[in-house]
């Protein structure tokens, strides 16, 4: 059975491991062209950009040698530490017009160690974590959770956990979580959303990984077509959204964007084995992630594409 709880570890801690390549779709005239741009934290082992808005600042977090994990934004090229003081390991996700951002950080809960989503606003970090109706009786807060993407009218959607690898997807508005749980399906992660609720969630049955748009009556699939697999990430207002996906030739990841009821695949010219596209907004930028050429490179590297 496969589980998408897995999959929000993917998000955080990006588990490249793969064992093959697909080819990436040749351009037509009609398509766009994808431009990309390096970003790495000096020595970091491993560095995601995750989530950008309309203004240009970019969120993420990187690794530092020693294995701790640091979130940070980026405007205009000056990188600035963001931290939760309540726990380590601070991961960045998401972020909106206003500059709202939303991520987890580690905390000890039941002695152990588990994730917190939090919002992070005006210089004030605000815990996240869904009451979780895994057992209706008794109604508590998900001993993990993950905040991945907030809407300009601050709408939140993440994933709540039990901690033994169950969980389900929600959607904050004013304080109240709606649970979006697909039928069929072993878990449900929302992974971004925009200013009209769209919400882009990730799913999986015992075979299968799939992604899919939820409007908060229908879900619509999403999938890549001819892909094996594929994980969604960021929509922008324009119902534009930026997936990986992969293929049964091999199991490395390559980006997709799904414009205008088309598909256009793509992968960063500097990365080999991964390119993983995390956040879009609404002025053609899309952000992500993609392992290097090196088959002994051990490090993951951040980009910035422009289409």
């Amino acid at each position: 059975m496969k589980s998408l709880y897995l999959f929000s570890v993917l998000f955080g801690f990006v588990a490249f491991l793969s064992a093959g390549s697909a080819p990436a779709d040749a351009h037509t005239s009609s398509s766009p062209t994808f431009k990309f741009v390096t970003f790495a934290v000096d020595g970091a082992l491993q560095t995601d950009l995750t989530g950008v808005n309309d203004s240009g600042v970019i969120v993420g977090w990187y690794i530092d040698r020693q294995l701790n994990i640091h979130g940070f934004s980026l405007t205009n090229g000056t990188m600035t530490p963001i931290n939760d003081p309540r726990g380590t390991n601070t991961q960045l996700f998401g972020i909106n017009a206003s500059g709202a951002i939303v991520g987890s950080y580690t905390t000890i809960c039941q002695e152990e160690l588990c994730s917190e989503g939090f919002l992070y606003q005006a210089g004030r970090f605000t815990d996240l974590g869904p009451p979780i109706f895994l057992h209706e009786d008794d109604p508590e807060d998900a001993p993990d959770s993950i905040a991945y993407g907030i809407n300009d009218y601050g709408g939140i959607v993440g994933f709540g956990g039990d901690g033994f690898g169950t969980g389900l997807g929600f959607f904050r508005r004013g304080g109240n979580y709606n649970i979006i749980q697909i039928t069929g399906g072993n878990d449900a992660i929302a992974v971004g959303v925009n200013k009209h609720g769209l919400v882009a969630v990730n799913w999986a049955t015992d075979t299968t990984f799939n992604a899919s748009l939820y409007d908060g009556t229908t879900f619509t699939t999403i999938d890549v077509p001819r892909a094996s697999e594929s994980f969604a990430g960021g929509v922008n207002n324009l119902g534009d959204v930026v997936l990986s996906w992969g293929s049964v030739e091999g199991g490395f990841l390559n980006g997709a964007l799904l414009h205008r009821g088309k598909y256009y695949r793509f992968f960063d010219p500097n990365g080999k084995r991964d390119t993983i596209p995390l956040g879009i907004n609404d002025r053609n930028v899309i952000v992500g992630a993609y392992s290097p050429h090196g088959t002994h490179d051990i490090h993951v590297y951040g980009f910035i594409a422009t289409y």
